[in-house]
């Protein structure tokens, strides 16, 4: 849809630096729609808040002259070819869907997970050799390797959970090709501490960050060399039994652990775990 607004001057206008002017704003079909006079050096943006203000609010306007896009910063009567007479073309298009926040950290904290660069080591099924695989690309399927010992510590990737994260975040790197959020336990020495216990971390817009879902009950990732948990992983009496040992993936035959660990329908998305299940609420051992 557009409108043609009209420019004119006023009656007694002699100095275009002095004068007040006159906008004609009309729909296509010709009907009159509003008609404000502007100070003398108005910008678009004068004119932008004006239609805004009277009620163009439902789409984002842009607005042409002579064929070219005119910016809140141009003077309109300065502009090349303004004079009399001419027609300013108002364009409406539709706003772009708002943009979609982190949850706010003072509920959820900081999302424990990989960056989507920290390197998982994947078993090359053609070669028999590990590959080293940015987080971002592991997928359903891939054998992740669970231990830096042991030809078959390997187990299979069954569900990949990709969280958007636009606010700033705190991210330690425990080793080349291993960066964490706050609280993502690490095995170092035999004992699972959080990454922040390691390293100083520093602050970036990530965008997503991941964690996995294995095949069994090992729930340990080799990432940079690091052993970390993966969602299911008990990680001792300092990170409890809390809603991030439960999974939602089970194993096919019958299975004590899965009768206690696995909670169909659960979302580990930050935004979706339910309130009454975050820590330090805790689940039943197993």
């Amino acid at each position: 849809l557009g409108r043609k607004l009209r420019g004119s001057g006023s009656r007694d206008r002699r100095d275009a630096d002095e004068a007040d002017f006159e906008v004609l704003v009309s729909l296509m079909s010709g009907e009159e729609r509003l008609r404000p006079l502007l100070p003398a050096r108005a910008k678009v943006s004068t004119l932008r808040k004006i239609l805004v203000d009277d009620g163009e609010t439902e789409f984002d306007l842009k607005l042409y002259f002579e064929g070219r896009e005119i910016l809140d910063p141009e003077i309109l009567c300065y502009m090349h070819g303004f004079t009399l007479g001419c027609t300013i073309i108002m364009v409406r298009q539709e706003k772009p869907p708002p943009r979609r926040l982190s949850p706010p950290r003072d509920r959820y904290g900081d999302p424990c997970c990989f960056t989507g660069d920290s390197l998982a080591c994947i078993l090359d099924s053609t070669t028999g050799k590990d590959l080293p695989v940015a987080f971002a690309e592991v997928k359903v399927g891939d054998l992740v390797r669970t231990s830096p010992k042991g030809r078959d510590s390997y187990c299979r990737v069954e569900r990949v959970w990709m969280h958007e994260w636009t606010e700033r975040v705190q991210i330690f790197q425990i080793a080349p090709g291993c960066r964490l959020t706050p609280g993502h336990p690490v095995l170092r020495n035999g004992k699972w501490c959080k990454p922040e216990s390691l390293c100083k971390g520093e602050w970036h817009i990530e965008g997503f960050v991941y964690q996995l879902e294995t095949k069994g009950h090992v729930d340990i990732a080799l990432v940079g060399g690091v052993q970390c948990a993966l969602l299911g992983c008990y990680c001792g009496p300092d990170f409890g039994w809390n809603v991030f040992t439960r999974k939602t993936v089970k194993c096919k035959k019958p299975c004590s652990k899965c009768d206690k660990a696995y909670v169909p329908g659960l979302n580990f998305s930050p935004s979706k775990l339910p309130e009454h299940m975050l820590p330090p609420a805790l689940f039943e051992p197993y």
